[in-house]
Parts: structure tokens; sequence; C-alpha cells
């Protein structure tokens, strides 16, 4: 792809995202919240044990 060809192309990707923003707010939604509700998560957050070293690490 010729730069010109990938301008073109981030300028449409631009447009749809313009466009799906613009349907947004004309249905009432706000399309960016200041609140978030988490409903799911990526992975289990990591054990304590610090595997470089192969101890629990401790607080002084």
């Amino acid at each position: 792809m010729s730069e010109s060809e990938d301008a073109i192309n981030i300028n449409d990707e631009r447009a749809v995202r313009r466009a799906r923003r613009a349907a947004l707010i004309e249905a009432g939604v706000n399309p960016y919240p200041i609140h978030s509700h988490v409903d799911a998560y990526a992975a289990e957050p990591p054990s304590t044990r610090d595997s470089r070293r192969g101890r629990t690490p401790t607080t002084s």
C-alpha cells in the first residue's frame, strides 16, 4: 500500500467512527460515560508469590 492509500483508509475509518458516535448521541446515549461497570475480567490476579525468587514477599 502506498501512503495515499493508507491515508484514505484512515479517513474512511475516522468517518465510520464519527458516524457511530453521532448515532449514539442521536439515540441519547453518552458515547463517553463518566462511570462504567466492570462485568468481566481477563484473568485472575497473580498470586502474591514472588516467582523470580520463589518466595512470598514480606512487609517490614
